[in-house]
């Protein structure tokens, strides 16, 4: 009975340990530096991170922490969110892997980040405005400047090797610049933007849509079946925007059809493969 209470007070010491963010300051810059830059708030089914440091993969559970380079990996079926030290929610949805590239933190208000989402789908709410492209968003094919603002990302690979990156921006403001042509633009809230570009880095359509009032009232609305968090962006299943035409992920379900066997591989993939995708989007 000793060793079953002392255990469990272990298990609680170390998990609040774990989760509370340390602060060591740069003896040259005099800059302060957290250990951890996040901690999961809530999670469903496997959920992984790659240590950025030793490249080591540990499975993720509630309070523990993330850190800078880290890589998390999320299963079909599995999504984990997370709340950032500056306030900020960053959700991960099932089949994804992003990567917390880079944040430094001073004050909640005064930060930089970079953040990359190499396949899936992830939500963002920034509760508290940043300066302007502090905080930034990469996709293979598209990079974001976010300042207070609530969106959704998705990126993935057709069978066609077309790359597909979209991005629904619900409430604040956003700054989209096209990796391919250099054209940067503004999106206003309740819109719906998706980038299509071949394996050849060709774009094959770009375009923006009004998002309706029904789906956005479903964005907004906590869905009880992935454990009462707010839902993911359906996955766009077309070739083509179209003129006029509303893209297809606006529809109730989405066609995993589309999505290729590498796309539903990528969580299992190695860190070599992973490394050649940073690379990609560090250009």
């Amino acid at each position: 009975m000793k060793n079953l209470i002392l255990a469990l007070f272990l298990f609680i010491v170390s998990s609040n340990i774990f989760s509370q963010p340390k602060l060591s300051v740069d003896p040259v810059s005099s800059v302060g530096k957290f250990d951890v830059i996040g901690e999961v708030m809530k999670l469903s089914g496997s959920t992984t991170k790659i240590d950025g440091e030793t490249s080591k993969e540990t499975r993720l559970g509630e309070g523990h922490g993330i850190k800078v380079k880290d890589i998390v990996k999320t299963t079909s079926g599995s999504f984990v969110k997370f709340k950032m030290i500056d306030d900020t929610i960053i959700s991960i949805g099932p089949n994804s892997i992003f990567h917390f590239k880079n944040f430094i933190f001073k004050t909640k208000n005064d930060r930089n980040g970079t953040f990359d989402l190499l396949a899936g789908r992830i939500r963002i709410n920034v509760r508290r405005k940043s300066s302007k492209d502090s905080l930034k968003l990469n996709t293979r094919t598209i990079a974001m400047g976010v300042r207070g603002t609530e969106f959704l990302v998705n990126t993935k690979i057709t069978p066609k090797g077309r790359s597909i990156s979209e991005v629904a921006l619900l409430k604040g403001s956003l700054s989209v610049k096209n990796k391919i042509n250099k054209k940067e633009f503004m999106i206003k809230p309740k819109t719906h933007h998706v980038t299509i570009v071949d394996k050849k880095n060709n774009i094959v359509d770009e375009g923006s849509i009004k998002i309706s009032r029904a789906l956005f009232a479903k964005l907004m609305t906590l869905d009880e079946s992935l454990g009462n968090i707010k839902p993911f962006l359906n996955f766009f299943t077309g070739d083509k925007i179209g003129t006029g035409r509303n893209p297809s992920s606006l529809n109730e379900e989405y066609d995993s059809k589309y999505m290729n066997n590498d796309d539903k591989q990528n969580w299992k993939k190695s860190l070599k493969s992973l490394n050649k995708r940073l690379k990609e989007y560090s250009k």
